[in-house]
């Protein structure tokens, strides 16, 4: 079972706009993996929501049209995803466990508390961690949390 990240949701969607080598042989692997494989928390799809709704646009320089197409968009993946991937959510053990791992990397790897959830619910559940994100990957590492790397 495969824990997805954001960054890998971003790639595969905005195919379009993330067209660099690493992001399309993340895609090319994402794609095998079948739908009940794939394992989406509640808050990687928060975390997405917010980078579609709010940095994208801005960054790509989407018109306010285009944006209202991408809310659409964005509102029917995010229905989709619910009834086709695995769902999962961190529980009050996670959350604490995430806590913990974001201090211990504050000063090593700094990542998110995002990131830091993701690492303990991978831990907690032996989910393979598939990401983007090197710095993640140098954590999950130290953690003996197995990942993708391509």
């Amino acid at each position: 079972m495969y824990l997805i990240d954001t960054n890998i949701l971003i790639a595969d969607i905005l195919s379009k706009y993330e067209t660099d080598k690493i992001s399309r042989k993340y895609r090319k692997f994402y794609s095998k993996i079948s739908l009940s494989e794939r394992i989406i928390t509640d808050f990687i799809l928060g975390e997405f929501e917010q980078f579609i709704s709010q940095v994208f646009p801005h960054r790509y320089k989407v018109s306010h049209e285009k944006g209202k197409e991408i809310d659409e968009a964005l509102h029917v993946f995010l229905s989709e995803a619910i009834h086709t991937f695995t769902l999962d959510y961190a529980s009050t053990f996670t959350t604490i466990k995430a806590s913990a791992l974001y201090g211990k990397f504050l000063n090593i790897h700094p990542i998110g508390f995002f990131d830091s959830l993701l690492l303990s619910l991978a831990q907690e559940k032996s989910y393979v961690l598939l990401t983007q994100d090197k710095r993640l990957t140098a954590c999950a590492q130290e953690l003996k949390i197995e990942f993708v790397n391509l």
